[in-house]
C-alpha cells in the first residue's frame, strides 16, 4: 500500500487499516514516518519562515535569520520525530503491557506511527493543529483495541490516565525550573 493510500484509509477507515497492520514490522512503518515526518517538519520550517518574514516586514523580526533558523529547525525537528518514534513507542508498549494489552513492540510502533498522521498532515496548521490531535488520540485509541485486543473503555481509560500522568510530570518539572531560577536568581540578588 502506498503513503497516499495509507493516508486515506486511516482517515477514511481507520479500524480496517489498524487490522490490516498486524503483520507489517518496525521497518515499513518507520518508512512512512521517514517521510511524512520530512513533509511534517518542512511545513513548520515554511511556516516559521512566513512568520519571520512577516515579522521582519513590520520591523519586528530578524530577516535572513528566520530562514536560517527555519532549515535548523526543519532538521532537528526531524531528527526528534525519527529518534522519539521509537521512545515513544517503548513507553507506551510498557503502558499497554501494565493494562494487559498482548501485542508485540512492533504493534505498539505501528500504533504509535500511524495514529500520529493527523498531526503529521494537519498538525502545522494554527488553530487546525489542536483538531489534529484531538483526531490523533481518537486513533491511538482505535488502534490500541486492535493492536493490543483491549476493550474500547480500557484504551479511553489508559490513554487518558497516562496524558494526566505526563501533564502532572511536565506542571512538576515546570514548577521546579521556575522554582530553581528564582531561588538562583535571589541568592544572585543576595550576593
Amino acid at each position: 500500500m502506498s503513503i497516499v493510500e495509507k493516508i486515506t484509509e486511516i482517515f477514511s477507515s481507520p479500524t480496517q487499516f489498524f487490522l490490516s497492520l498486524k503483520e507489517d514490522g518496525v521497518g515499513e512503518a518507520f518508512g512512512y514516518l521517514a517521510v511524512v515526518g520530512i513533509l511534517y517538519a518542512a511545513l513548520v520550517g515554511l511556516l516559521y519562515t512566513i512568520m519571520g518574514t512577516m515579522m521582519s516586514i513590520f520591523g519586528m523580526g530578524m530577516g535572513m535569520f528566520a530562514s536560517i533558523g527555519s532549515l535548523l529547525l526543519i532538521l532537528i525537528l526531524y531528527i526528534l520525530i525519527l529518534v522519539f518514534s521509537f521512545v515513544g513507542a517503548a513507553i507506551a508498549h510498557v503502558w499497554a503491557k501494565i493494562w494487559g494489552g498482548s501485542g508485540n513492540y512492533s504493534h505498539t510502533y505501528q500504533l504509535i506511527v500511524y495514529s500520529s498522521t493527523p498531526n503529521m498532515i494537519l498538525g502545522w496548521i494554527p488553530f487546525i493543529g489542536w483538531l489534529a490531535g484531538i483526531y490523533s488520540l481518537v486513533l491511538l485509541i482505535i488502534g490500541t483495541q486492535h493492536m493490543h485486543e483491549l476493550s474500547l473503555a480500557k484504551s479511553i481509560i489508559m490513554w487518558i490516565v497516562l496524558g494526566v500522568v505526563l501533564g502532572l510530570l511536565a506542571m512538576i518539572l515546570v514548577f521546579v525550573g521556575i522554582a530553581s531560577t528564582l531561588f538562583l536568581a535571589g541568592a544572585a540578588v543576595g550576593s
